[in-house]
């Protein structure tokens, strides 16, 4: 009889935290609810700080046949950088890929904090990485940490979804 009333416990235990994980996540999805919406379409720009100097970094984010609000920017003959967002058990995560040296494996990272118009997500398997996305109107600005310093800024402007022209970057290659 005993182990019947631990078993019993045991599942209300486990509806009781499901129930709150739920609502837990709903408010982590609805804190997010306006990113889609202010980073999809067309942007121009430059990654103004990388390993190799400044280089052209346009992109266009839309919705692929995956439900992942994805674009791929190419920022120079070596790689391109396929960035991906989605929302999986209500938490946003990026799939980034940067097909350097022919990589094809991506990282996952999830959001971890927002303060302001920035989101920090952050990997668990590379935890020397850091992503810090901010968005503000027509601007929006990618900053990369690896170790906590500084590795890539990126700095983008929305454009005209006509404009099919490539930016060019000071001092780019």
């Amino acid at each position: 009889m005993k182990k019947l009333e631990v078993l019993s416990c045991l599942i209300v235990v486990f509806c009781l935290l499901t129930g709150f994980s739920k609502e837990h996540n709903l408010e982590k999805q609805s804190q997010f609810s306006g990113f889609f919406q202010s980073l999809k379409g067309n942007w121009k720009g430059c990654a103004v700080k990388t390993p190799v100097g400044p280089r052209p970094y346009d992109i266009h984010f839309r919705y692929d046949e995956e439900g992942y609000l994805s674009g791929v920017a190419d920022p120079g003959p070596v790689s391109d950088h396929h960035w991906a967002y989605q929302t999986e058990d209500g938490v946003l995560r990026l799939r980034f890929l940067s097909t350097f040296r022919g990589n094809e494996v991506p990282t996952w990272l999830s959001a971890v904090a927002k303060k302001g118009s920035t989101l920090t997500f952050r990997s668990e398997k590379v935890r020397k990485l850091k992503v810090e996305v901010t968005i503000i109107d027509t601007t929006q600005n990618i900053d990369i940490y690896l170790y906590d310093e500084p590795h890539v800024s990126i700095r983008l402007t929305r454009a005209s979804n006509k404009d099919d022209s490539r930016s060019v970057c000071e001092n780019s290659a």
